[in-house]
């Protein structure tokens, strides 16, 4: 596969320590969530440094995406290595706040947004921790420089560690990180590459390191670049092929009844079918980032290297909870990690692959206590 060399694109505006040096600077403002006060770290919506989103998207780019994501974000931008990445910050009040802070990341899965931990970033937050999410490149309001950017295992986890140096403070620790799907593999990168930021816990949702693939992305996995440059070079019909192999993964992923078929969340499954399919439609970079993370960082070929690296980060000390629904078909055979050292395993009951939008209720206390050191 192509190999991608990172060196920095910094704004040269705008050095990295004044960005910083801004961000820390940004307002405090307390609003209510679930009957909870807590504070939001918020800048003016839409701005990098001093850059605003108008000026990273064109007019027609910028409300194409916001007509995905429900409006105009109130979210900050980064921009660093390989493009702009788009992130919240949410810290707790001060009477529940965990001092020192207690840092959990979270990091989303394939073509979906940081929005599928709104409900999970809450719940956290009214435990005393602050949360920061993000979203990949091509997804959401983060973009690439290269819209058609190669977002394999260098890019991926550059991305978290600009975010860090970022928003953090300079060492200051990560102590816990939240992947779902694609997200745990980053999860697990982030702690065996990114070691100065002393991630202690992890929590892996459905993590990708098996899969069950459509037949089109198994495909696709044979020959990556190739397909990947026949879209590049405007292979239309290679576009409409990826949403429809991603569209398959969507009628899969949520938890049906075995005996009627029926989708046990209903809803949930509509819902996600119908922003899927608008996203597709209208986003100006979904298409390239969806076949771009599939072809290049969950390649079926790189699987059995992401359980690698998991038994390497167990054996290192960092503990795991693996968390996924008993109706999984899209990632199978996750509880046989139960036999490494320092990972358990904790089942849904009646989920899918999808738990996130399925019923996030029953995923945030079993991931506030395993923070919390709960047994």
């Amino acid at each position: 596969m192509a190999e991608v060399h990172t060196e920095a694109t910094i704004n040269s505006s705008i050095s990295s320590a004044e960005m910083k040096k801004q961000s820390r600077k940004a307002h405090r403002a307390t609003r209510h969530m679930g009957g909870h006060t807590f504070v939001k770290t918020v800048v003016t919506p839409g701005s990098i440094g001093n850059i605003s989103a108008a000026e990273v998207f064109s007019a027609k780019d910028l409300e194409s995406i916001e007509r995905c994501m429900g409006g105009p974000t109130t979210g900050q931008f980064m921009k660093a290595r390989n493009g702009v990445t788009h992130f919240i910050l949410d810290e707790p009040d001060e009477s529940v706040a965990k001092s020192p802070r207690q840092i959990v990341c979270c990091a989303h899965g394939l073509g979906t947004n940081l929005h599928v931990y709104d409900a999970l970033a809450s719940d956290l937050v009214k435990e005393g921790f602050t949360v920061l999410r993000y979203e990949y490149f091509n997804h959401g309001f983060s973009k690439s420089d290269d819209p058609f950017l190669v977002m394999d295992e260098n890019v991926m986890v550059t991305q978290v560690e600009d975010l860090f140096s970022h928003v953090l403070e300079d060492g200051e620790p990560v102590s816990y990180f939240v992947g779902h799907s694609t997200g745990g593999v980053v999860a697990i990168q982030a702690a065996r590459s990114l070691t100065e930021r002393k991630i202690e816990k992890i929590g892996l949702v459905s993590p990708a390191i098996w899969a069950n693939k459509p037949l089109l992305a198994k495909l696709a996995d044979r020959v990556p670049s190739f397909l990947f440059n026949l879209m590049k070079w405007g292979f239309r019909p290679l576009n409409h092929a990826v949403a429809d192999s991603y569209m398959q993964n969507v009628h899969i992923a949520f938890a049906r009844d075995k005996k009627t078929k029926k989708y046990r969340h209903e809803v949930a499954y509509k819902q996600a079918l119908s922003n899927t399919k608008n996203t597709f439609k209208i986003h100006p970079f979904y298409t390239a980032g969806i076949m771009s993370i599939s072809n290049f960082y969950l390649n079926i070929k790189l699987l059995p290297v992401w359980r690698k690296y998991l038994k390497e980060v167990a054996k290192n000390g960092v503990k795991m909870l693996v968390v996924y629904g008993d109706e999984d078909v899209v990632v199978p055979n996750l509880g046989t990690l139960s036999s490494i050292d320092n990972v358990e395993c904790s089942t849904l009951k009646q989920q899918g692959h999808e738990c996130f939008y399925e019923d996030t209720s029953t995923i945030s206390p079993i991931l506030a206590k395993f923070f919390s050191g709960g047994e």
